[in-house]
Formats: C-alpha cells, sequence, structure tokens
C-alpha cells in the first residue's frame, strides 16, 4: 500500500493498520495519527469504519468496547486518470443520459434555443412597487408645516400656572 500521495487522516490511519498486527481501541488509533481535536478524532472514527466496511479492518466488540485488526486484505492502488480518459468518460456518460432521456435532452435543448429575455424590463413591465418607489424619488418633497409656537414662561404664569425650582447638588452645599 502506497500512502505517499495521500496526506489526510483517513490515509494515516490506514497506515497505522498496514504497519501493524495487534488489536487497536479507537483512543490508541487517535493517539497513533496524532488527532487531537474532536474533528480530527470523528475522522479517523469515520475511516476506520469505512476500513470496517470494506473488509480491510475486523472489528470486535461495539461501541467503547471495539478492538479493531487488519485483515490482511490488501487495498488496490489508487489510479490517476488523465484528462484525456476524464474527458472520454464524460463523453460516454453524456451518451448514456441522451440515450436514457431523449425527451429531457430535446426540452432543455428547446430552452436553450430560445431567446433570452433583456436583463432589463421596459418601464411599462417593472413591477409596481418599482414604478412607484421610481416615481416616488423624482417627486419634490413638500414643504414641512412650522412646528406650533412653544408657550413662554411669562404666558405660562399669566394662565395661572405654578413654577416651581429645585435646587441642584452645587447650591444645596
Amino acid at each position: 500500500m502506497s500512502t505517499t500521495n495521500r496526506t489526510g487522516i483517513g490515509a494515516k490511519v490506514r497506515a497505522v493498520f498496514a504497519s501493524t498486527t495487534t488489536e487497536l481501541t479507537m483512543a490508541d488509533i487517535c493517539t497513533t495519527v496524532g488527532a487531537i481535536e474532536k474533528k480530527d478524532r470523528m475522522r479517523a472514527a469515520w475511516a476506520t469504519r469505512d476500513l470496517v466496511k470494506a473488509g480491510y479492518v475486523s472489528q470486535r466488540g461495539e461501541r467503547l468496547h471495539s478492538r479493531y485488526r487488519a485483515t490482511g486484505k490488501k487495498q488496490p492502488e489508487r489510479s490517476r486518470r488523465t484528462p484525456e480518459e476524464l474527458r472520454e468518460m464524460t463523453r460516454q456518460a453524456s451518451q448514456r443520459y441522451r440515450a436514457r432521456n431523449p425527451e429531457r435532452v430535446r426540452a432543455l435543448e428547446r430552452q436553450r434555443r430560445k431567446a433570452r429575455a433583456p436583463t432589463r424590463r421596459p418601464a411599462a413591465q417593472q413591477p409596481r412597487l418599482a414604478r412607484v418607489g421610481l416615481a416616488a424619488a423624482n417627486t419634490p418633497a413638500k414643504a414641512r408645516p412650522a412646528p406650533p409656537r412653544a408657550e413662554t414662561v411669562a404666558e405660562f404664569l399669566a394662565r395661572g400656572g405654578r413654577v416651581e425650582r429645585l435646587q441642584t447638588a452645587w447650591e444645596a452645599a
């Protein structure tokens, strides 16, 4: 197994099982791969579960009492595809889709051929609120009426009001 081009926690977990034949707990696995933070411990647990499902690792026990051991099954080498191979795969997938969904493909092609609507609508087609907002923005504001005149102290006293004067902190001394 080659892990030179894989650097994630999953690759580290695979390398741990490739290098040891003893049973490991999840705590042992996390310590070995250096998973200290919670998200890294979760990733190590997910990678271990994936290896168990694939048959590369066997699990004994459940939940907190689980122990894991490598089964000895070899993992296939990861193959890298060239850009030409990827283009060919995409072309073949497109052909398969077109063969399976001819009606859907025709409908999509009709939509593509339709003329696109202009991005800006004429004023008559704009939503009403937008037209009202534009009209309001261009309308000059009305002059505001003057606020009512305030009453003076002399007028208040002439009307029969009483004025009380409260002392401040610096006048009390």
